[in-house]
C-alpha cells in the first residue's frame, strides 16, 4: 500500500499550475538548485539560468504543462511536463523540439523534502504521458 499522499490529501495538494503560481516556481526552483551552485561550473550556472529563464518565459506554451505541489506554507514543489514535439530552449540558446514527452526542472524546496512531494510530481508526468498514449518518459537531468 502507497504511502504517498493522495491528489488532495489535507496535507498536500498536486494542481496544474496557474498563472499566477510562475513567481512561486522560479522561486521554489532556483531555492532547490541553488544549493548546489557551488558545485555548479561558472559557464554551466550561466546556460542553466538562461536556460530557465527562457523555459519560465514559455508559460503559455500550450506543450508544456508544469504541475506544483502545494504544502501548508504554499508550492514546496514543482516539475515541467513537455509534451513530445515542444519546442523547448537548449541551454546553449538553441531550440530543441522534443520526441518524447520529458519532465524537466523537478524541484523541491529543501524544507519540504522527505516528504515524497517529489515522487507524487513524478507520478503525475508518468500518468501525463500515459494518457498521451506515449510508453516513455525522458528524465532531463543534466544540460542539452
Amino acid at each position: 500500500m502507497s504511502t504517498l499522499p493522495s491528489q488532495n490529501s489535507p496535507r498536500f495538494r498536486f494542481r496544474l499550475a496557474a498563472t499566477y503560481d510562475w513567481g512561486d516556481i522560479a522561486a521554489v526552483t532556483q531555492h532547490a538548485y541553488g544549493q548546489y551552485e557551488l558545485e555548479i561550473m561558472e559557464d554551466c550556472r550561466a546556460s542553466f539560468q538562461r536556460g530557465m529563464q527562457s523555459v519560465l518565459a514559455a508559460k503559455d506554451n500550450p506543450d508544456m504543462e508544469w504541475w506544483v505541489a502545494e504544502t501548508d506554507h504554499g508550492i514546496s514543489g514543482a516539475v515541467l511536463f513537455c509534451h513530445p514535439d515542444a519546442t523547448v530552449p537548449a541551454l546553449d540558446g538553441s531550440m530543441v523540439t522534443l520526441t518524447q514527452p520529458e519532465a524537466r526542472l523537478l524541484s523541491v524546496s529543501p524544507q519540504a523534502r522527505g516528504l515524497g512531494l517529489g515522487h507524487r510530481l513524478m507520478q503525475i508526468c508518468i500518468q501525463r504521458a500515459r494518457d498521451i498514449g506515449s510508453k516513455t518518459l525522458v528524465c532531463r537531468t543534466m544540460p542539452e
